[in-house]
Parts: C-alpha cells; sequence; structure tokens
C-alpha cells in the first residue's frame, strides 16, 4: 500500500511492480446530525479521485488523530511541551497533568463515534481495505511515559473501573494502604509522590498507569465499534504503535482493540501482538532508507506479517519521472513479485506450528521494574524524555532465543494465563521473564501447571509484587522457586520442576567470552523438560549455528520451515556472508525448496545455501506431494471467455493449496494483470478467463504453478478473431 499520492500514470506503473493499493487522508469534519447523505458523501477525500481512475484500492486514515494522538500529531508535539513546562514551573500544578481531550470524555468519544459512522458511510461504496483511527497514537507523546490523565472524566471512569476491581472500598484501602471515606474522595499517587515511599508500595500509582492504558484501549476499541456499527464487514485500524510500555501500548489490551495494526518492531511488538491476538491482521512499514530493506520485508512475513505500507520520498523512489524504475523500485521487483506470486497467500494461509513452550509478557511486572529503576533518580523521569523507544524486555529477547533454537512456542498475556491458557494448552515449559509483578490467580496457575509436569523457568525472582505492584510479604512463588543460582538445578513441584536461567542478551558480546550463553543455557534447561527443537541445525564442521531465525508452520499435513539469518543492529558488515547448513530431519520425509522449486526426494538430512538476509523455505511431507495439471480449449474467440481448469494428481493434505495462476503472451511477456493466486482445499478447481476484443492474436500460454511443491504445469489456446 503506497502512502503518497500519484498520478494516475504513477499509479498505473506502481501497479505493474507489485503495489495494490493507496491511502486517502480523512477529511475529519465532523458533520452536524443533520447531514443528509450528500454532506456524508462528500466526505470523500480528494486523493481517492485518482486511485479511482486507477482502479486502486485505498484505506483511510488519519481518521481521529486529533483525539488518538493529540499530544504527537497537533503542532509538532506543542500540546506535551507545553504540559512538561507547566510541570517545570510548578510540578505540583495539577494542569500539567490534564489530557486535553480525555480519553474518557463522553462528549469527545460521541463526537469520534459519530465522525468514524460517517466516514465510513461515505467510503462504503468503494470498499476501503481498512479505516485507520490515528497514526503513532497515545496516552501523551507516543510511548512517552507521563502522568496523563488526572482530569475529571478520568478520574471518574477509573473509579468505576476500580469499584470492579476491587469490590470495595475497604479492599482498595488496605491494597493501597489508604483510609478513603468514599469513592468519590479516590485519587491515586502521582509518579512523584509514589517515588518517595519507602515500603514498596506502589500500588495507588500503578493501578492508575493501568488504568490509564485500559483507558486507551477502550477509547481505540470505541472506534472500532463505530466503524463496525456502520459496516460490519469494514475493519479498524491503528498504525505506529510503539514499544511494549508506556503510552497505552499494552498489547494484551490493544491486539483485541482493532482489526488491523501496524506495529514498530521494537521490543518484539510484532510477535507479542501477533501471538496474543493470532487473527490480528498485522502489518509492517517500508521507509526505504534501512539496509536490506527487502530482507526486513521478508521478517515481517514469517512472523505473522499481511501487508506493507511504502513510504516514498525523493531519496528513496520507486520510480524515475520518466516511468523508468529507480534503484529502490528495481531492489522491489523481485521481492513483490516473489511474494505476490504465491508465497505470500501461502504463508498467510498457513498457520504457526503447535507451541511447546509458553512465554509470559508482563505489563505489571515492566510498570513495577520502571518504578524500582527510576525512584533513585527522583524526578529526573520528567524531563529526560523517557519511553519505551527500543526498550528491550525480556519477553522479546526469551522470544528471540527460542526462535534461534527452532522450538514452537507461544507468549501468554497474564490474563491468558489466569483463565486457564496454560491448562488448556500442550505446553511443557512456561518461561517467567522479569516476571517480578504476578497476581496470586496468576501464581496459583504457574503452580499448578508445574504440579501437573511443566517446566517453569525464571530469569529472576518471580512475585516479589502482586499485580498491582505491592510488595509481597514473601514471594508468591517461593515454593516453586526456593533456591535461585546462576543456572540451578531443576527443583521438584509435584509431577513437574522448577529451572533457574541468568539470562544474557539475545545477541551477547563475542568479546566477553560468552557468545551465545543464552542460548546453550536455555537449550539445556528445555531438553530436560523434555523439550527438543523437531530438527536439526548444524554448519559443516558440526558446530550449532547461532543467530538463524527459525519459524515453524502447518498447512495440512505439510510443515513449512523458514531459515533466516539475523544480525543486530551495528553487527559488522563482514560478519553477513552466506551460511552452508545442514537440516536434519528426524525421519526420511519429502523435501521441497519452496523458492527455488529444488524437489530433495525422500531425505533425513539436506544442505541449503543460507543467504546472508533473505530466507529459506522448505516445505516438508510425509508423502510426494501432488504434481498439477492444467488444461484450457483449444481456442477462444476475442470477446468471449473460457475455463481454465487445474487438477492435482493425487489426495491433497488437508491444507490450503496456493495455485498462481499466469498468462503468458504470444511473445513470451508476463501480463501480471491476469495473474491471480487460487487457494483451494479441493483436488480439482477451475477459473474463468475472459479474452478482450483487442487481445492480440495468437497462441497464448497459461502457467499454474503450486506453491508448496514448486510443481508448475501450462496449457495453450489461441486466441482468434471472430
Amino acid at each position: 500500500m503506497m502512502w503518497q499520492a500519484h498520478s494516475p500514470q504513477q499509479n498505473a506503473w506502481l501497479k505493474e511492480l507489485g503495489v495494490t493499493a493507496g491511502k486517502v487522508i480523512a477529511s475529519r469534519i465532523d458533520l452536524p446530525p443533520s447531514a443528509d447523505p450528500s454532506d456524508i458523501a462528500g466526505l470523500v477525500g480528494a486523493e481517492a479521485r485518482d486511485l479511482l481512475a486507477s482502479n486502486m484500492p485505498w484505506y483511510v486514515d488519519n481518521i481521529a488523530t486529533d483525539f488518538y494522538a493529540r499530544y504527537h500529531f497537533q503542532g509538532s508535539s506543542l500540546a506535551f511541551r507545553e504540559a512538561r513546562e507547566i510541570y517545570q514551573r510548578n510540578p505540583g500544578d495539577p494542569a500539567a497533568f490534564m489530557r486535553n481531550p480525555s480519553l474518557s470524555d463522553e462528549d469527545w468519544l460521541d463526537v469520534i463515534r459519530k465522525r468514524l459512522f460517517n466516514q465510513v458511510k461515505a467510503y462504503e461504496p468503494y470498499h476501503p481495505l481498512f479505516y485507520n483511527l490515528a497514526d503513532e497514537a497515545g496516552i501523551a507523546e507516543i510511548s512517552t511515559y507521563w502522568d496523563f490523565d488526572f482530569s475529571k472524566p478520568s478520574l471518574e471512569g477509573m473509579r468505576n473501573w476500580l469499584r470492579d476491581e476491587y469490590g470495595d472500598l475497604a479492599a482498595l484501602n488496605a491494597e493501597w494502604g489508604t483510609s478513603f471515606a468514599d469513592w468519590d474522595a479516590v485519587v491515586p499517587e502521582t509518579t512523584d509522590q509514589a517515588m518517595r515511599r519507602a515500603d514498596g508500595n506502589f500500588a495507588s500509582w500503578a493501578d492508575f498507569k493501568n488504568w490509564m492504558n485500559i483507558a486507551f484501549a477502550r477509547a481505540v476499541r470505541a472506534g472500532t465499534d463505530a466503524v463496525h456499527a456502520a459496516d460490519p464487514s469494514a475493519l479498524a485500524a491503528i498504525t505506529g504503535t510503539q514499544t511494549p510500555g508506556w503510552g497505552g501500548y499494552d498489547y494484551a489490551l490493544l491486539a483485541n482493540a482493532v482489526d488491523v495494526i501496524e506495529p514498530y518492531d521494537f521490543g518484539g511488538s510484532i510477535d507479542i501482538v501477533h501471538s496474543l491476538n493470532p487473527g490480528l491482521a498485522v502489518m509492517t512499514t517500508s521507509m526505504g532508507g534501512r539496509p536490506h530493506e527487502f530482507s526486513w520485508l521478508w521478517h515481517v512475513l514469517l512472523h505473522g506479517g499481511r501487508g506493507v505500507l511504502l513510504w516514498e520520498d525523493r531519496a528513496h523512489r520507486f520510480y524515475q519521472d520518466d516511468g523508468s524504475l529507480d534503484s529502490r523500485g528495481r531492489n522491489a521487483e523481485p521481492y513483490f513479485t516473489e511474494v505476490r506470486n504465491g508465497l505470500g497467500a501461502l504463508l498467510i494461509n498457513s498457520r504457526q506450528a503447535p507451541a511447546d513452550v509458553a512465554v509470559l509478557y508482563s505489563p505489571a511486572s515492566m510498570r513495577t521494574q520502571w518504578m524500582l529503576d527510576w525512584q533513585p533518580k527522583g524526578n529526573a523521569w520528567a524531563s529526560n524524555g523517557t519511553n519505551s523507544y527500543a526498550a528491550e524486555n525480556g519477553t522479546d529477547i526469551f522470544n528471540k532465543l527460542l526462535a534461534h533454537l527452532g522450538v514452537p512456542h507461544q507468549i501468554l498475556s497474564s490474563g491468558m494465563i489466569e483463565s486457564g491458557a496454560l491448562e488448556r494448552g500442550r505446553f511443557r515449559a512456561l518461561i517467567l521473564p522479569d516476571a517480578i509483578a504476578l497476581s496470586p490467580k496468576e501464581a496459583a496457575e504457574i503452580r499448578n501447571f508445574a504440579e501437573r509436569g511443566g517446566t517453569v523457568i525464571a530469569d529472576r525472582e518471580p512475585g516479589l509484587f502482586d499485580q498491582h505492584s505491592k510488595k509481597a510479604a514473601k514471594p508468591l512463588l517461593a515454593d516453586v522457586f526456593p533456591a535461585l543460582g546462576e543456572i540451578a538445578a531443576p527443583f521438584r513441584v509435584g509431577r513437574g520442576k522448577s529451572g533457574h536461567l541468568l539470562l544474557h542478551t539475545a545477541y551477547d558480546d563475542p568479546s566477553s567470552g560468552m557468545d551465545g550463553r543464552a542460548e546453550r543455557d536455555l537449550r539445556t534447561l528445555l531438553l530436560a523438560a523434555g523439550v527438543q527443537a523437531r530438527f536439526t541445525l548444524t554448519e559443516p564442521a558440526g558446530a550449532k549455528p547461532e543467530n538463524i531465525d527459525t519459524q515453524i508452520f502447518q498447512n495440512g499435513a505439510t510443515t513449512i520451515i523458514g531459515l533466516q539469518q539475523q544480525w543486530p543492529e551495528g553487527a559488522a558488515p563482514e560478519l553477513a556472508r552466506p551460511k552452508a547448513i545442514a537440516l536434519g530431519l528426524p525421519r526420511k520425509s519429502f523435501v521441497y525448496d519452496i523458492r527455488t522449486g529444488k524437489q530433495f526426494g525422500s531425505v533425513d538430512r539436506v544442505t541449503v545455501r543460507l543467504d546472508p538476509y533473505d530466507p529459506t523455505l522448505l516445505a516438508v511431507a510425509n508423502e510426494p506431494l501432488p504434481s498439477l495439471g492444467i488444461s484450457t480449449a483449444a481456442s477462444v474467440r476475442a470477446g468471449q471467455s473460457m475455463d481454465v481448469r487445474f487438477a492435482f494428481n493425487g489426495k491433497l493434505d488437508g491444507g490450503t493449496h496456493v495455485v498462481h495462476l499466469a498468462l503468458l503472451s504470444p511473445d513470451g511477456k508476463l501480463l501480471k494483470s491476469y495473474s491471480e493466486n487460487i487457494l483451494t482445499a479441493e483436488r480439482l478447481g477451475s477459473r474463468t478467463l475472459t479474452i478482450p476484443e483487442d487481445m492480440q492474436r495468437g497462441r497464448w500460454t497459461v502457467r499454474g504453478t503450486d506453491a508448496v511443491s514448486g510443481h508448475s504445469a501450462t496449457a495453450s489456446f489461441d486466441v482468434v478473431s471472430n
């Protein structure tokens, strides 16, 4: 999807390259209740005209940015700078912490609901891909930490939420260490007040921060509901989302608040949001300035990506003014062609392999750790721009380590664990990264998991605080982790056990002498839990290769394995080189190289040359994948239609096969506009091909390719005059 507007001629060039959609900026006009259908239709933006002329779909962008991104969008963050200046003049001035508009202001929410409803009704005839509520939204300046929102609507909303959370005022007073006489008197501590506490009870402050995440997610959900109310088939989105942390970015809440999301991949946000809600359509942005840009896009596709927002400027163009490909276009062409010729559809319609390991995502622990880290620094938090931008977290590190080990895993939120996800899943091990804050119910589910036979691994003492960031009298899992060492021998817990891993970064400094140590230590603990990779990867000398991201999919009975070298930011260029990698399988299987079409036959070991940046994709099946046949009529008259039939020569394996049909002219030129992907679970299928009056006379060819096996077949027909 191209963000910048282009002329119909330029759009035609982009379509030929493989760009399939554009965007239209919303007008953000709030119509009066008396508006009639013609007023609503007039909301369609001017950008739509060129896209309509190009027969190119679009999404509608930034419909309510003035509400959701108020402190980032308007006036280049002027509003947030003003809030900071108020605090700097007088830290006790409540005006510094009044969000305007409040995310809980019902009048504003009603305005946004009506605006979204009208926008969807205006664009409904054109069926936009999705409606974007806002780009780079947040409670304050995107993910910057701030004590928003102490306004009246926010505090009233918080009190109602606290009633549900605690049940009665006495329970809240007991947890907070307060003596409020009635609910209307309940006011949480500011960050400055909480930092002065010496008793380890940050519950008042933490509940307020949690409430603001909830208020943000509820406001986003209200926008999504308004979009659905106008058109039940329409999709709502937010884009430019941030690292898990401050600013409203609790993905356990946001992952279920929209239909489409475009996260900036800091702190593992793409993997976290995709794991918490696999049904969410996840996108990424391609800016053009990133080295090895299309390596990154491969990475996102293998991690659940569904689309790409393309940002183009004069320095990173796809086409020159005369219509010839610019450097970015030349780089994009092979990637766009390959992904759209069935491979992307194949991955999107496959599912991730069932997880053997669960990894906890705990926003409560992140909140608590932030307070412990910043408490000694006083009010430095308010002046140095603290935010979660590019912040590292243990969930992300363990997620990467498990991907390097080739172990299928799933990230679970605290709420998912509380609701029994560990019991419903097939997990053998649970990892608790930085899990210093747990609820009693969460701790009980973890303990029960171990007692039933699971292994629980922690990188530090878990459960030092409860879910409200109040220090526990004793750690909530003290009986599960009675002794912690650097890498402790497993401790028996019922039929299961616990283990401790001193976590190092995912990419240890080779000069430290600990290169790959975290990966090796984790492999040791998982082996003790009965968890191991479903295949082996070795270099020619027998060593275990490091920093290879491994993604495993199931498509019916066929396993798809994606292997891609991963390099940390700032890695020396000379490290990025091809690698010969041997893949060992537990039994003889039929192996296919999806990208090259190479067929290895029945083997239990294959050697592949792994590119420094682009992935190798292998299909592994117990039986040979069926070949494909294509047939057409011998001839067709211009202006008429005919059926293109395809057939697999054997029984399919229960998955979704993707047949890519391509049309080639008599001189061998590929007509991309006539190419399409057909998804099928049936052995037989067909498509109707309409031949235009002006189609070149002569012998044409239809080529069909099965994306997973590479099996291909052709059929030819003559286009004749009437």
